[in-house]
């Protein structure tokens, strides 16, 4: 370990990388990149103007909108409530395998949620809540 101390052996070009220590950054301003000219603030800062021509333009690409689905349709809008419940491995299983099948034969009810909705709505009215 001693002999790994001794710096007397090391080449000069060593010694003076070692003196030199960490790189001091060569610009004195740094510069802050954004595709596009603006000025940002917040209350505890001052503005700063950000620079453009740091970073080069990402190509932009348009997602199309896709048609509103089928199944979303069967549920009017904005009367959906998030629910969260624990069911048994064997119901969860029929749930999958009739959806799937239904799916194939394009056959509705055939989401899960519109299945276990019409089961439920029934159930309900069967025991005289609805």
């Amino acid at each position: 370990m001693s002999e790994a101390l001794k710096t007397a052996d090391l080449p000069p070009e060593t010694l003076e990388f070692i003196r030199a220590g960490t790189p001091k950054p060569k610009t004195e301003k740094p510069i802050i990149a954004v595709a596009s000219r603006e000025t940002v603030a917040t209350p505890a800062e001052p503005q700063i103007e950000l620079q453009e021509e740091a970073v080069p333009e990402a190509p932009r690409t348009l997602r199309k909108l896709s048609a509103p689905r089928e199944e979303a349709a069967a549920i009017p809008s904005g009367s959906v409530v998030g629910f969260s419940f624990r069911l048994a491995t064997h119901l969860h299983q029929a749930l999958m395998k009739a959806s799937f099948e239904r799916k194939l034969r394009a056959q509705k009810p055939f989401t899960h949620q519109e299945i276990v909705a019409e089961a439920l709505g029934a159930w309900l009215k069967k025991q005289g809540y609805l």
